[in-house]
């Protein structure tokens, strides 16, 4: 497996970095043939910098994104926070909670999850996709000739 693209570029810990977040991956995504898949990227890409944001010091400095697509029709976005005092964990809120369930969701979309501590005690929690199948070609019309 090669990779064929690897992108990467420092965010600002506030809220409004998100956005820039998806449209950082959107592009290269859509570029390799995700287009089906881009929902699902936007949402666990803006799940895991929420999360870099709110639960960790990134919240108060940077984190990292980064875009990985191989040759073998896979993508991986990793979001590098500047660490915290626990770890990513899912979780199953209640009903009426109003959070919680960013991770939940991540794990149900993604086609792999992973969290990993990297130097500086920095984390990085990243999620795979597969690039979609190519809709196959459509029939030609089947030519009927009628006798005369």
């Amino acid at each position: 497996m090669t990779v064929l693209t690897h992108l990467e570029q420092v965010f600002p810990g506030c809220p409004a970095a998100v956005a820039e977040v998806r449209r950082f991956v959107a592009e290269p995504l859509r570029r390799y043939g995700f287009g089906t898949r881009l929902d699902d990227a936007l949402l666990c890409v803006s799940e895991l910098a929420t999360n870099a944001i709110k639960h960790t010091t990134s919240g108060h400095s940077t984190f990292v994104v980064a875009l990985d697509v191989d040759d073998a029709g896979g993508a991986r976005v990793s979001v590098v926070d500047q660490g915290a005092a626990g770890v990513p964990v899912v979780q199953v809120p209640s009903s009426d909670a109003e959070g919680g369930r960013g991770l939940l969701l991540v794990n149900v979309l993604a086609d792999g999850v992973g969290h990993a501590m990297v130097p500086g005690g920095r984390q990085a929690t990243w999620f795979a996709l597969r690039r979609p199948p190519e809709p196959p070609e459509p029939l030609a019309p089947a030519r009927t000739e009628i006798p005369s």
